[in-house]
């Protein structure tokens, strides 16, 4: 039994869309745009037989139409009870229904001619549908684009160096509290708005212009530092569904080493702060310098989810050096140049962030408790990100190569095609030229020529034509 309810729901999954993309609103509207003239005509012309069966039909067959997207959507819903209940969901039952009070309509002579009362039905129909069409291709869009424009609220969190005691939504005068002690602090702000930035540049007492600047989202990594503290902006890459396809998602995380205290800040909700602390619990102890620990941690995230990033496109690429090249997709070219460019952005922050590791292992940056041992780890760091970003080098190497060999076996079969139209134009072109000189009739022609001395002439032109393309070697391609 359980296992054939979650078969129906595979099923269903599957046909939802399928459903949902035929029976568009887009379709919709049009096919009530499409049921004007077939109400309104009637009821403006006299209009002979013919041509209103012909209405009736196209009538009852758009009808057919809301009937089947009805029963389909609600057959397919979840809860089909909310989903009958639903405003807009009454409002297709009564376009669907009201077609049919045109049955009642028994005792007249003919099934077309209709009473105007129901043909003022039928109308309240047409604006009931265009209303449901429109009103469902707007609303969701402003909804969506209200979701996506609408600040979310900030959210600050702190944890002490003990990494157990984590304060969660508190406010960034508590926040500066916890900075202003001697204790290790790791403070997390995420989700920042327009609007936060005064109070957090008040809170930490760094230009509001630094922060605006650094906290870019089309920025490359970099590392900025003063005399009391440093400013670290990296880029987290993540893949991110599209078009059935993987696409790279970049979210940039600022940090800032004060002392020993670290802030992390970034504009979008992320899950950072949690991931972040569970791997530093395993590497911590209490009397290890806690903006160390965090920056390390941090970094060694950032490594991991663009190694992966680049796993991924690498098979990927093999997929499509495997394939034969009569099995190629059709959007060969759009899926190479695509993952061409999701290479190069992870070369370029590789780069960067290679860059900044560097400015860190020189000890140029002040950071409380960076030893030896210290410089030692993150010089192995470093190295991963000098071998990640030769690694995404011949990565796009190979993508290039992969697009010059498709290109050039697409010319070369071009040319062969082209090569068959030209051995054959110009055979055929041999006999029409000859007959049209000497005319269809040799009869009347001036010169003691016969058919079959005609057909001789035709015949060794021919031959000796292949034989020229023979020797060319445009039969051997």
């Amino acid at each position: 039994m359980e296992n054939d309810k979650q078969d129906i729901a595979v099923r269903e999954h599957g046909l939802k869309p399928i459903v949902y993309a035929i029976f568009s609103d887009g379709l919709m509207i049009f096919l009530a745009l499409l049921m004007v003239p077939i109400i309104v005509l009637p009821l403006l012309f006299v209009l002979s037989d013919t041509i209103l069966n012909t209405l009736a039909v196209a009538d009852y067959a758009i009808l057919s139409i809301f009937i089947a997207e009805y029963v389909l959507k609600l057959s397919l819903a979840s809860d089909k009870k909310k989903h009958f209940l639903d405003s807009w969901h009454l409002l297709d039952l009564f376009i669907v229904l009201t077609p049919l009070l045109d049955l009642f309509a028994i005792f007249e002579s003919s099934i077309i001619t209709k009473t105007p009362l129901l043909r003022m039905l039928r109308l309240a129909r047409i604006f009931a549908v265009g209303g449901r069409a429109v009103g469902r291709g707007i609303t969701p869009r402003a909804a969506m684009l209200a979701e996506r424009t609408k600040p979310l609220r900030i959210r600050v969190r702190v944890m002490d160096k003990e990494l157990n005691n984590i304060k969660d939504n508190i406010s960034l005068k508590e926040m500066k509290a916890y900075l202003e002690n001697k204790d290790h602090t790791w403070a997390d702000i995420s989700q920042i708005s327009e609007a936060d930035y005064g109070p957090i540049s008040a809170a930490l007492g760094i230009p509001r212009i630094f922060l605006e600047s650094k906290l870019t989202e089309e920025a490359h990594s970099r590392i900025d530092y003063f005399e009391h503290y440093s400013m670290i902006f990296a880029k987290i890459s993540g893949a991110a569904a599209y078009k059935d396809q993987s696409d790279i998602r970049s979210s940039g995380v600022l940090i800032i080493c004060y002392g020993s205290d670290v802030i992390t800040l970034s504009k979008v909700k992320s899950e950072l702060f949690e991931e972040i602390m569970e791997k530093a619990k395993k590497s911590h102890t209490p009397d290890e310098p806690l903006v160390v620990i965090v920056l390390y941690n941090l970094l060694r995230y950032m490594l991991d989810k663009t190694e992966e990033m680049i796993t991924e496109l690498e098979g990927e690429i093999f997929k499509l050096e495997n394939l034969p090249f009569n099995q190629l997709p059709p959007d060969f070219l759009e899926d190479t140049f695509r993952l061409k460019k999701e290479v190069n952005q992870l070369i370029s922050n590789m780069h960067h962030f290679r860059e900044v590791l560097t400015v860190i292992t020189s000890k140029r940056v002040p950071l409380d408790g960076f030893d030896q041992r210290y410089e030692k780890i993150f010089g192995i760091l470093r190295d991963e990100a000098t071998y990640l970003y030769e690694t995404a080098q011949n990565a796009r190497e190979n993508l290039i190569s992969l697009i010059d060999l498709y290109m050039n076996t697409t010319s070369h079969q071009t040319n062969k095609v082209m090569r068959v139209i030209a051995i054959i134009t110009c055979l055929a072109v041999i006999p029409t030229l000859i007959g049209g000189l000497m005319g269809m009739n040799l009869i009347d022609v001036p010169w003691p020529v016969y058919l079959w001395q005609v057909v001789l002439v035709i015949g060794s032109a021919m031959v000796w034509t292949t034989w020229v393309f023979y020797k060319l070697g445009w039969f051997k391609s």
